[in-house]
């Protein structure tokens, strides 16, 4: 039997290529013609089988097609295309004379978009093509998209691997060259100083490169995470020397407990970590509660051995409401200039590869705590 298709030919695939199946020749003819006409190319199976083959060979954009035929019938033909990954996606539209609900419950189960009952109105079957084909259209966009900004954050990722290397590079001699100053002496005090803040921003900067590639990895699971005992002492020494004159400035208190107890030179109080990691987590933490303490407050941060080894760090002020559900979350700030709202989230994920657990805390009356457990 030649069933006419000498327009869709003519014309293309048009508006979408259209697999219709049904063992009924006229069906068949009528369909045929009705989205022909409509700027559709068409290919017409009388039985299932040849519509699996013919799906496979040239993948269509939609498929209607009849339940009730000789062979493979419907459900099972839908059933066939929905396990094949090629034409899984295939939006199938099912044209029946079936008009009880159990069948057509079992069409939706099958994987089918949209069901249409015999004797159907032209109009009704166009309009739930061309609603279905546009469904398709917007997803396709969708993807194609998504694919795009893969693309761009995949060539973004290069981008920033291939910098924080090249800054290596020039960052080399501002780590070197003030211990070989120091080596060819005698400085003032003065110069001495100078040359400690030198070395400070040149490690400062080294560990922002070094994290702009450690947050990547984290956040891919894949940081090769090795553990050495580091002295939190030292570390958060290091981080309130840094701040002491934004501090001066404020007229802040900051307090380093132990167990309670004012800390005392050269105690220790070991983590298994990353010294890199831990640095840039309490930098940042202590850092925030350094800017959102208004003048004449208290910064505390406390060292306490008890169950496992808990570090908290407090200051008067609440973090706003509007955070406080995304304090950890990427890109979460408030009121902040310059804010990149990345600090707590590097903070939690330098917490989390460690081992440990980061939690906050605040309130009007009490401001506001992160606490950090490693375990012992």
């Amino acid at each position: 039997m030649v069933i006419n298709n000498e327009l869709s030919r003519k014309s293309g695939k048009g508006k979408g290529t259209i697999l219709i199946v049904d063992d009924i020749p006229e069906n068949l003819r009528i369909l045929n013609s009705i989205l022909s006409e409509n700027g559709y190319h068409v290919r017409p199976a009388l039985n299932g089988q040849l519509a699996l083959n013919s799906a496979q060979v040239d993948i269509p954009d939609m498929v209607l097609m009849d339940i009730k035929m000789p062979g493979m019938d419907g459900y099972e033909t839908c059933a066939h295309l929905k396990d094949d990954e090629r034409t899984k996606e295939v939006p199938v539209i099912f044209v029946s004379a079936l008009q009880d609900v159990t069948d057509k419950v079992k069409c939706f189960k099958l994987g089918a978009v949209d069901y249409i009952t015999k004797p159907f109105e032209i109009r009704e079957i166009l309009a739930r093509v061309e609603n279905q084909m546009t469904i398709l259209n917007l997803q396709r966009e969708l993807k194609a998209r998504n694919k795009e900004l893969e693309k761009t954050v995949k060539i973004r990722e290069e981008v920033e691997n291939i910098i924080c290397h090249d800054l290596k590079g020039p960052l080399s001699p501002i780590l070197s060259y003030p211990r070989m100053i120091r080596k060819k002496g005698p400085l003032t005090d003065k110069q001495s100083q100078y040359l400690r803040k030198i070395d400070l921003a040149g490690h400062k900067l080294l560990g922002i490169i070094t994290l702009t590639n450690d947050l990547f990895k984290m956040e891919k699971g894949i940081y090769n995470f090795e553990p050495e005992p580091i002295n939190l002492v030292t570390v958060i020494d290091t981080i309130v020397s840094e701040f002491s004159h934004i501090a001066d400035q404020k007229d802040l208190s900051i307090q380093v407990l132990m167990n309670g107890q004012v800390i005392k030179e050269r105690e220790q109080f070991t983590i298994y970590g990353h010294e890199l990691l831990s640095y840039t987590m309490f930098y940042n933490l202590i850092k925030n509660a350094i800017e959102a303490s208004v003048n004449g407050q208290k910064v505390t941060i406390s060292l306490d051995l008890n169950d496992s080894l808990q570090i908290s760090i407090h200051n008067e002020k609440p973090v706003p409401e509007d955070i406080r559900d995304s304090f950890f979350e990427k890109y979460t700030t408030s009121n902040k200039k310059n804010g990149t709202g990345l600090g707590t989230y590097s903070a939690k994920l330098a917490a989390e590869t460690q081992g440990g657990t980061i939690e906050m805390k605040t309130s009007e009356k009490k401001g506001t705590t992160i606490s950090i457990s490693f375990p012992k």
